[in-house]
C-alpha cells in the first residue's frame, strides 16, 4: 500500500487502526514504524496538513488493535492516515470512541500527478510512511499525487511504460536511473519517452537525475557505476 492514504473527518476524542495483515517485510535499513506502522496528519486551524501521531504493532501481536492518538479535544477534525510502506495490508479498519463520528472525506488535493521510480520514490529509509517525498510533495502543494514506486525494479521495462501509457494525469515525474546501469539507460531511454509522448502528447514528461550515492565515496568499483549511470543520462537528455 505505499503512498495510499485513508481521508476522513471524526469528532473521536481517540483514533485507532486494527490491521489484518499478508506478507510481513522486514528490513535493516528502513524504520519499522514505516514499513508496517501508520502515519496520521491532521489540519491545523491554518488548513495545513500538520503530523499528529504515527505507530506501529510488534510482529507477535499481529492483528492487534493500534493506538495512535487519545485525549483529543472532541471537535471535528479533518484527517489524513498513510498506511505503511512495505508489509501488505489485506484490510485496515479505523477505530473510533463509541457514539462519536466518523465519515469518509473527498480529497481535497487537485489535478493528478504520476511519480514512478525506485526505492527512493516508494520511501526506502525514511522515518514515516508520510514522509516519502512524493508525499510531503503532495501536502505542500495540496496536488494529487498517483504513487508508483517500485523498489529496486525501477529500470524503464516496457511493461512499466505500458503501465504509465494507460494512466491519464496531468504530468508525469520519473526517478528512473536510479536502479538500471548504463547500458540500460542507453538503450530503453528513447523507446520509453517516444511512448509516453505518443500516449500523453503535450503533457509534462520530468525525469530526475539519480541521486549521489555516498557508497562510492572510497569504492572504486561503486563509484566507476554510479558515475556510467549519471554520465550516460545527462549524454542523451543533452
Amino acid at each position: 500500500p505505499a503512498g495510499l492514504a485513508v481521508l476522513f473527518k471524526t469528532n473521536s476524542t481517540s483514533i485507532s487502526v486494527k490491521t489484518e495483515w499478508g506478507q510481513l517485510y522486514s528490513s535493516v535499513s528502513t524504520m519499522p514504524i514505516a514499513y508496517r506502522g501508520y502515519d496520521l496528519y491532521i489540519k491545523n486551524a491554518k488548513g495545513e496538513w500538520q503530523w499528529a501521531a504515527s505507530g506501529a504493532t510488534k510482529p507477535e501481536k499481529g492483528d492487534a488493535n493500534l493506538v495512535l492518538i487519545k485525549n483529543m479535544d472532541g471537535s471535528e477534525h479533518e484527517c489524513l492516515l498513510y498506511l505503511p510502506n512495505y508489509c501488505e495490508v489485506y484490510s485496515c479498519k479505523v477505530g473510533v470512541v463509541e457514539g462519536s463520528s466518523i465519515a469518509s472525506l473527498e480529497s481535497p488535493f487537485r489535478h493528478r500527478i504520476v511519480f514512478h521510480g525506485s526505492s527512493y520514490t516508494q520511501g526506502i529509509s525514511c522515518s514515516r510512511s508520510g514522509m516519502t517525498y512524493p508525499m510531503q510533495f503532495m501536502r505542500h502543494t495540496g496536488l494529487q499525487v498517483i504513487p508508483m514506486g517500485m523498489s529496486g525494479n525501477c529500470k524503464m521495462q516496457p511493461y512499466y511504460c505500458d503501465v504509465m501509457c494507460d494512466i491519464e494525469a496531468d504530468a508525469y515525474v520519473f526517478d528512473a536511473f536510479s536502479n538500471p546501469n548504463y547500458s540500460m539507460i542507453k538503450e530503453r531511454l528513447q523507446p520509453f519517452v517516444d511512448r509516453l509522448v505518443e500516449a500523453h502528447p503535450g503533457k509534462p514528461i520530468i525525469f530526475q537525475q539519480t541521486i549521489y550515492r555516498e557508497s562510492r565515496n572510497f569504492s572504486i568499483e561503486r563509484n566507476t557505476f554510479e558515475q556510467a549511470k549519471q554520465d550516460m543520462a545527462s549524454t542523451l537528455f543533452h
